[in-house]
């Protein structure tokens, strides 16, 4: 955690929008490595404590990707109530009493692994949390070069919509889904998808257990939030009244 200060305190001494991101993204790589190495080191379930802490590691990334967005768009530091800094992220217990009975939220973290020590960007690891109103767990996926060939080779098959795809949407459930989803409460009906990398561009509502299921918005109602700590402080908000009448699609 120490090494994760120093590192936003490096970034936050650049002045340049361009700088401040170039310089966070080289060092990204850490808080899936951080992350990584606590979830692998534990034998079997990780403890609470130590599930918590990458979680935490992983929505702390999550907060410096948004303020980086917040910066190429020329979005200023002072316009943020704290001036540019990300609060700090809510753990596990706090996102799961935001979280209602019929809800469950699937955070996804895509590092990479086993790839050459010469590309610093390559380490970390794949997991999904998955939490609930009263459980926490956690599960490995395919690591992000994995997922970087077979997204965008299911995204084409499911372009054609020739009924090509079937196959390829249940092997990425297969390999994104299956553990996660298999021991939820049965009152679970929504789903908060918390994606990553290639994973923002996945419809999962369209992958299925077989490839002669339903898709899986058939079972679930599916949102998605750009990180759990904005999905809750959404979920805090007041509600906004709108004046005008909209059609959304």
């Amino acid at each position: 955690i120490a090494a994760l200060d120093t590192i936003e305190k490096i970034r936050d001494l650049q002045r340049d929008e361009e700088i401040r991101t170039r310089v966070f993204s080289e060092w990204a790589y850490v808080y899936y490595r951080a992350s990584g190495w606590i979830l692998d080191d534990t034998a079997g379930t990780p403890s609470d404590e130590v599930m918590n802490l990458a979680f935490s590691i992983s929505e702390r990334l999550r907060a410096r990707t948004l303020l980086d967005t917040l910066d190429a768009a020329g979005v200023t530091r002072g316009s943020s109530p704290t001036g540019g800094q990300p609060s700090a992220p809510p753990g596990i217990r706090e996102i799961q009493d935001a979280i209602e009975d019929d809800q469950a939220l699937l955070a996804f973290q895509v590092g990479r692994r086993e790839e050459p020590a010469t590309d610093r960007s390559a380490y970390g690891q794949a997991w999904v949390f998955v939490i609930t109103r009263d459980t926490a767990r956690v599960f490995p996926i395919p690591e992000r070069g994995l997922l970087e060939a077979s997204v965008p080779a299911y995204l084409g098959l499911l372009q054609r919509r020739d009924g090509h795809e079937s196959r390829a949407a249940a092997k990425l459930y297969r390999d994104l889904l299956q553990d996660a989803l298999a021991d939820l409460p049965a009152e679970v009906r929504r789903l908060i998808i918390i994606p990553d990398g290639v994973l923002h561009q996945l419809p999962f509502g369209t992958l299925r257990i077989e490839p002669e299921g339903e898709p899986l918005a058939m079972r679930f109602e599916i949102s998605e939030a750009p990180s759990a700590a904005v999905w809750r402080h959404c979920r805090q908000a007041p509600p906004v009244h709108a004046t005008i009448p909209a059609l959304s699609l």
